[in-house]
């Protein structure tokens, strides 16, 4: 199985225990997934990041530069990541232990980020 398909499960098992646990999102009596992630990327909406650090040890860490508005970032970090992560403008979680152990050890994130991508 390749890591894309191993994301899409990963994000399918999230969202049905989201659909279960709460109802985020429901428009017409349908729930709504765009409530807990972006698009059909693993980054997190504020709904997600709430019901996911519920569930999972999470990793904060400091971002220096506004990563949200810069679309290589983004599309670097949706490559990289297997599991999903929440972006602010100053703050970058992880649900990913072994991401952010590298991440720890470079202590610059847009290094770990061009490496990691790799």
């Amino acid at each position: 199985m390749d890591k894309q398909s191993r994301k899409q499960i990963l994000r399918k098992k999230i969202l049905a225990d989201a659909e279960k646990q709460y109802p985020l999102g429901y428009t017409n009596d349908k729930f709504n997934p765009l409530t807990i992630f972006y698009g059909k990327s693993l980054r997190l909406k504020s709904n997600g990041l709430i019901f996911l650090e519920k569930r999972y040890k999470s990793y904060e860490f400091k971002v220096e530069q506004d990563w949200t508005k810069r679309a290589g970032t983004l599309i670097q970090l949706d490559r990289a990541m297997n599991w999903p992560y929440y972006l602010t403008k100053k703050h970058l979680i992880l649900f990913e232990e072994e991401a952010s152990v590298w991440l720890k050890m470079y202590g610059d994130a847009d290094t770990w980020l061009n490496i990691f991508v790799k």
